[in-house]
């Protein structure tokens, strides 16, 4: 079951989504009083869906949630999420693994 939860504005295409989103019964929409960090997927409208400020502080908030941001009508969206990355080091020498310490933290050695 995959769990949705709505921050939707107009309230008409808040409505639209909600039944769009019913006819699917591998998801449940959130009350909208629940937690957005209940939530699989955050449904977002925002005037420009790729401005990252909203959708960042969201998924800080909700770090195992996705949030999608809808454009103003609903026909261009962006996904954002927080993921794990893993970069192999393999065998570090004192001077690899300063280097890669300076390098983690994003300055130069």
């Amino acid at each position: 079951m995959i769990t949705v939860a709505l921050r939707v504005q107009p309230p008409v295409l808040h409505s639209l989504l909600v039944s769009l989103l019913a006819t699917d019964p591998e998801i449940r929409v959130l009350d909208p009083a629940a937690e957005p960090s209940l939530a699989d997927v955050l449904l977002l409208s925002q005037p420009d869906p790729e401005n990252e400020d909203v959708p960042v502080s969201m998924l800080i908030q909700s770090p195992r949630s996705r949030v999608l941001a809808l454009g103003p009508d609903a026909r261009r969206a962006v996904l954002y999420e927080l993921r794990p990355h893993r970069t192999p080091l393999r065998e570090l020498s004192r001077e690899a693994l300063l280097a890669a310490v300076h390098g983690a933290s994003g300055e130069a050695a």
